[in-house]
This record gives structure tokens, sequence and C-alpha cells, in this order.
């Protein structure tokens, strides 16, 4: 309902209890609106809580499964380099066995005491040395994947300080993460 009401127009008392009147009912309405507002916001924030309610049971389940997960993926001979003095990076090398029925696709790695660890390949075309970032590194039902100097390895960047044997997490692009303790080589033997 609108109502223009020009300027220097005069206007009976009727009209004028017609508009407000018809403010009231107008208030009325955003009054409904207001409440019906709130009480959906409410309904929400209810929502929300169940859902994070749930997300916690739903994540003490996939703590367990990825837990079982973790036993799908066997890290054999895992170590990583220790820095060189001065130097924050480094490599890191393994066997890793898939002792599961399905394929497995690492695409992201986590070193504790390290800020970043990416998957990479070395590749000697026409006496050229290469390193490139892979994104993906599959690991088929059943097999085995070398990482070893001069072939796949992961880049271990800002290493802080490395615990004796840090904490290394093989993790899918849906978060399922497998981990196992590496140990510490030297380069520089004694």
């Amino acid at each position: 309902m609108t109502m223009n009401i020009e300027l220097g127009k005069t206007i009976g008392i009727g009209k004028i209890m017609n508009i407000i009147s018809a403010a009231r009912i107008a208030a009325k309405q955003i009054m409904s609106l207001i409440r019906l507002f709130v009480l959906s916001m409410s309904l929400s924030s209810i929502m929300v809580i169940q859902a994070q309610a749930e997300g916690m049971v739903a994540g003490t389940v996939a703590d367990t499964v990825v837990e079982k997960a973790s036993e799908a993926l066997v890290i054999e001979q895992g170590f990583v380099r220790k820095p060189l003095p001065g130097r924050s990076m480094s490599a890191a090398f393994m066997k890793i066995r898939n002792t599961s029925t399905q394929d497995i696709i690492i695409t992201q790695a986590h070193l504790k005491g390290a800020a970043s660890v990416e998957i990479h390949s070395h590749s000697h075309i026409e006496g050229v040395m290469r390193m490139r970032q892979v994104c993906e590194l599959p690991i088929k039902a059943g097999e085995v994947v070398s990482l070893q100097p001069g072939g796949l390895h992961l880049m271990v960047f800002g290493i802080t300080q490395l615990a004796k044997k840090p904490k290394l997490d093989l993790c899918t692009r849906d978060n399922i993460c497998y981990s196992s303790h590496i140990e510490i080589r030297s380069l520089i033997k004694k």
C-alpha cells in the first residue's frame, strides 16, 4: 500500500485516520517480519550448533578411520637429510608401500619442524639436472613407490628444528593423512 501526499493540499481528519491505520498495519507487518527473521536466525544458530556437534562425532569417527587408514600406507626406510649448516632446506627419502586394495594419491606432505614440504621429481636431460614439483604421487594398491636421491623425493623447506624422529604426514586431496616417524641422517660423515 503506497500513499502519496502532495505538499500544500489540505486533507481531512478521515484521511489522516486512514494514514495512521495503514501505518499501524505496516508496523505490525514489519514486526511480524522481524519476529520471523529472529526466529529463523535462532533456528539457523541451533542448526549450526547441531551440525558442529554432529561434526565432532563425525570427526571422532573420521579420526578413527584415518588411524586405520594409516595402516594402508607403510613408510619403510624413511629419513630426512639433516640440513647443511646455515641452510633451512633438505630432502626426504623412503619407500611407500600401499597395503590396501585401493589406489592412493598423495597430494601434500607435512613434516613436523618444517614450514613446508613438496613432492618433487628429479631428472637428467642432456646433462642438465632438473627438479620439478609434482602435484600428485599415485601409489597403486599393493605396490611400492621409492623416493630416492636422483628420482622422486620430498623437498623440505623452512626447517626450524627437527625432533630425533620427526612426524611425517602424507595426505590425499580429501585430507586423509598417513602418519609415520622418520629418521634424520647427516650428509656429513664423521
